[in-house]
């Protein structure tokens, strides 16, 4: 296997660095070849991988970055760097070999990443030698090959250390938070989910979300997501989940496209909300709505029957029989006047009066 293929590999970085440094020496026929990672602080080079030293050396070697050394220079040329004899070298002095014996000859190249040099790759002869420009080719591709190698492995341990914070963040926010692939076919849960439902991760995925649904929102929700997935638009549906202990509670249901450069739907990203509190609020206030309802069309009634003519006419006759009384001859007389006393008893027994 060539190294191209080993870079299609996930394969650890470390290994394809030793295989590199291992391939490179044995190819160009050099005594020494080697991978110096620059370190974070920016200062010193790690000799990462090398062919050549005793055990112990490699992966552990520190050295300086040094103004007159072959890396630094290499790192600040930005092109690769032969060296034929380092008796009648002026560019630089020091070729980093770790207590190795002084080599003669020797070529080093940069292991470029778009967040600035990863290290330098290099290989050295105890000979004097010339190196031609297809060993030089080759020295460039190889390190062309690791810079891509570099580049996956910090990407993915970018991914893996994301998805760890987002999976730490899903499982500690209240709601359940799923996600699926375009096609609506579910990938993911979070442990709120798991806790609620009783479900497994594995019995979840696919389309085993749509089991808990409750038996009257199953066809609702299910022909909800097909939209969305159909159209791109937003899932929105509120549904009862049954529980693992068999109860049921409302909630409300969202997802959103999440789109590439092209505006193709990659993912679904989605929550479910516990509504149930909310749900009775809303029942409460729709029954007292109905009260009110009921209590204003009866007080209209009442209102409206008062402003009738006929309404009015009867009150005031009523009112009128209730003043009044009437007398033995079929005259109507005062109440008062009625009540009034004899002339002959002036007690006050006699006496009443009606306000």
């Amino acid at each position: 296997m060539d190294l191209g293929q080993l870079a299609l590999r996930s394969e650890p970085s470390a290994r394809v660095l030793d295989e590199a440094v291992h391939r490179l020496a044995r190819t160009l026929a050099v005594d020494y070849a080697k991978v110096l990672e620059l370190r974070t602080d920016g200062k010193s080079f790690l000799l990462r991988a090398g062919r050549g030293w005793k055990p112990g050396i490699v992966g552990n070697a520190i050295a300086p970055l040094e103004s007159d050394s072959q890396a630094e220079f290499t790192l600040r040329s930005k092109q690769p760097v032969i060296m034929e004899d380092l008796q009648t070298e002026t560019r630089f002095q020091d070729v980093m070999m770790f207590g190795e014996p002084i080599v003669a000859s020797g070529m080093s190249v940069e292991i470029s990443t778009s967040l600035g040099p990863y290290g330098v790759l290099a290989v050295h002869s105890r000979q004097r030698r010339k190196f031609s420009q297809d060993e030089v080719n080759f020295l460039q591709s190889v390190a062309n090959i690791l810079s891509t190698i570099v580049e996956r492995t910090r990407a993915e341990t970018i991914l893996r250390e994301s998805e760890a914070a987002f999976h730490t963040l899903a499982d500690t926010v209240p709601q359940m938070v799923w996600m699926c692939m375009p096609d609506g076919l579910n990938i993911y849960f979070n442990q709120q989910w798991v806790d609620y439902t009783g479900l497994s991760l594995e019995e979840s995925y696919g389309k085993g979300w749509n089991p808990p649904f409750h038996l009257a929102d199953k066809q609702k929700a299910w022909d909800a997501g097909n939209h969305a997935t159909r159209t791109g638009e937003k899932y929105r549906v509120e549904s009862r989940l049954r529980a693992a202990d068999g109860s049921y509670r409302w909630f409300l249901m969202r997802g959103e496209p999440m789109r590439d450069a092209k505006a193709n739907i990659v993912k679904w990203f989605g929550s479910c909300t516990d509504i149930e509190d909310m749900k009775h609020v809303e029942e409460s206030l729709r029954r007292l709505n109905e009260q009110f309802q009921q209590a204003d069309t009866y007080n209209r009634s009442l209102l409206e029957a008062s402003l009738d003519p006929r309404v009015q006419q009867t009150s005031k006759n009523a009112a009128k029989r209730r003043a009044e009384v009437i007398s033995p001859s079929g005259g109507p007389k005062r109440v008062d006047r009625v009540l009034q006393p004899s002339r002959g008893d002036r007690s006050p027994r006699g006496r009443a009066s009606v306000s």
